[in-house]
């Protein structure tokens, strides 16, 4: 399974993130401006990650990504600290949170997959034997059978070749 966020799309989440984080920081000393800066940058992240399939509303880790970027938007707003880079923290934050939730994900599914290989080999060796019944002695009379059924068709191959 892959990933969700790509490593060249976790480069260019981050850079985004790097350069709304100085427009803000030059932005965070003019009042008002900061703030509409880091706004316009929530929802462009905000987009950009659920165009990617992260979710903030749902799943174990949902809570601690909406806060993530909650903490980090109420530090952009404020005047003076949103000269902070914390933008670029949620982010880095987030696409961590990602790839640790797509890792456990990836492991979930291979072992789902380890498992039901093992239950299919083990539903193979059941079937092997219906068709000639499911007891030993079936099992044991269709051994016996089988030489003799090799014999005869070697039988009818010769006699095809002399023909």
């Amino acid at each position: 399974m892959r990933s969700r966020i790509s490593f060249v799309t976790a480069f260019f989440l981050i850079a985004t993130a790097v350069t709304f984080d100085l427009i803000g920081g030059l932005a965070a000393f003019v009042p008002g401006l900061g703030t509409v800066v880091a706004v316009f940058a929530y929802i462009l992240f905000f987009l950009w990650f659920a165009l990617l399939g992260v979710q903030f509303m749902s799943g174990k880790k949902a809570l601690q990504k909406l806060g993530t970027m909650a903490v980090g938007f109420i530090v952009e707003a404020l005047p003076f600290l949103g000269a902070l880079p914390a933008l670029t923290m949620s982010v880095i934050l987030i696409v961590l949170i990602t790839y640790a939730e797509d890792k456990k994900a990836a492991a979930k599914r291979a072992a789902q997959l380890k498992a039901e290989q093992g239950r299919s080999a083990q539903q193979r060796n059941r079937h092997d034997w219906s068709w000639r019944g499911d007891d030993a002695a079936s099992r044991q009379a269709a051994n016996d059978n089988a030489p003799e059924a090799a014999n005869d068709n070697e039988e009818e191959v010769e006699e095809r070749r002399a023909a």
